[in-house]
């Protein structure tokens, strides 16, 4: 057994090498390892209970059923010819009762204390076989005990290679990148916080949107928008680089984007939070502090890709208004462009009841619950973006702030 977990360990060794070359999303060189391990405990595990099985347990065990199988024997031999030593003294005695004494025959005082003590060592010999087969249970549960370590790690392995088999899944499903939410897309390229192709896009603007004049404001080519949002719906993502496009188009691309989904960057239902919030923001430096701070909590809060994204997007447009004698775009130029496309108004919906009181058969309009749903118009309000922007370097200092509570991806670039 050894031995072959030995063979198993240089067989290993070869399959590295060949592992490195064509590395796949799942460890599967760690699993193997893994597996090489566990093999080597099991060996242990055989090898330090195999003495234990044959010396406590299996041979004793079998001796000891022996010998309470041969005491039993003798016990009941004992008890039956006692009885048939009774029966003869009985029928002699019957015999011989016209004449003379009769002999004393055994009676139920004689009998009971060989009954009695007779139970007792059938009682004992029923402990003694449950001992010996207690140390069965205790041999594997021993054996349990070591392998559980084991089985935990297995466990995790497990979810691991589903969760994994689940995202291949849905990768292999084609699916349009304009107009599907952030939070799908996002998922189908799991662990990453936000999609290859925006984070490409993203790292573009990072780089060239605070040397562009009009940027976000200026519209690039349309028949290259039209011709990479095609080619992006159909799987193939382009190449943003400088050298076959501008920061304009690609700007124009991204805010195509943006405006493409169902749930926009600041998300529906959070929407009126951050306007409540945002519309409470005053000059004084002691309160603004707090508010500031309010603001950043509402961001911590909403889910991971559309925060990461928020976050990205500030981080482009502070240095866009740092470099605002370049690119003529201050707060509310960037708010009066972009907000459109991050934030949509959600509409408030009735929905129809059937009984209510007052409300006839229809529930009547004063009853009628109200809901919020996209209201699928072109434009937001974009007062919430105005304040997010004026704010936006005090919002990505916190952010920044060693020790900040908001979970960022460490791979992430923030523009300072």
């Amino acid at each position: 057994v050894m031995s072959s977990s030995k063979s198993l360990n240089e067989s290993l060794g070869n399959f590295e090498t060949l592992f490195t070359q064509y590395p796949t999303p799942f460890p599967l060189s760690d699993f193997l390892q893994r597996s090489c391990a566990w093999l080597g405990c099991v060996d242990e595990i055989t090898v330090k209970l195999q003495s234990k099985f044959t010396s406590q347990v299996a041979v004793p065990t079998r001796e000891g059923v022996r010998t309470q199988l041969a005491n039993a024997k003798g016990s009941k031999n004992r008890m039956l010819k006692h009885a048939t030593s009774t029966d003869k003294i009985s029928a002699t005695s019957a015999g011989g009762a016209g004449g003379g004494s009769a002999p004393s025959s055994p009676n139920a005082s004689t009998f009971k204390p060989i009954s009695e003590t007779n139970s007792s060592l059938e009682s004992l010999a029923v402990q003694i076989l449950c001992a010996y087969w207690e140390a069965y249970f205790d041999y594997f549960h021993e054996g349990c005990k070591l392998l559980l370590r084991v089985k935990v790690q297995v466990d995790e392995y497990k979810k691991q290679s589903a969760d994994l088999a689940n995202v291949a899944k849905m990768r292999t499903k084609k699916i349009k990148i304009f107009g599907t939410s952030l939070a799908e897309l996002a998922q189908r390229e799991a662990p990453k916080s936000v999609p290859q192709f925006l984070d490409d896009m993203l790292k573009f603007l990072e780089k060239w949107a605070d040397d562009t004049e009009g940027i976000f404001r200026i519209s690039g080519s349309k028949v290259q928008i039209d011709s990479m949002k095609e080619s992006m719906d159909n799987g193939v993502v382009p190449d943003f680089n400088p050298r076959n496009m501008d920061a304009n188009t690609v700007s124009s691309l991204f805010k195509l984007y943006l405006r493409s989904l169902p749930d926009p960057v600041i998300p529906l239902n959070m929407y009126y939070t951050f306007l409540a919030v945002t519309r409470e923001i005053t000059t004084d430096p002691d309160v603004r502090a707090g508010q500031v701070q309010d603001i950043v909590n509402l961001i911590r809060d909403m889910p991971v890709p559309h925060r990461v994204l928020l976050i990205r997007i500030m981080g482009i447009c502070r240095r866009v208004m740092i470099n605002r004698t370049v690119t003529k775009m201050d707060a509310t130029n960037i708010a009066t462009v972009l907000g459109p496309n991050m934030v949509k108004r959600p509409q408030l919906k009735k929905v129809p009841t059937t009984g209510a009181v007052g409300g006839g058969a229809d529930g009547g309009d004063d009853d009628q619950p109200m809901v919020a749903e996209n209201s699928g118009l072109p434009f937001g309000d974009t007062s919430i973006i105005k304040i997010l922007m004026d704010l936006a370097g005090d919002i990505l200092d916190i952010i920044n702030a060693p020790g900040s509570e908001i979970a960022v991806e460490a791979s992430m670039h923030i523009a300072p």
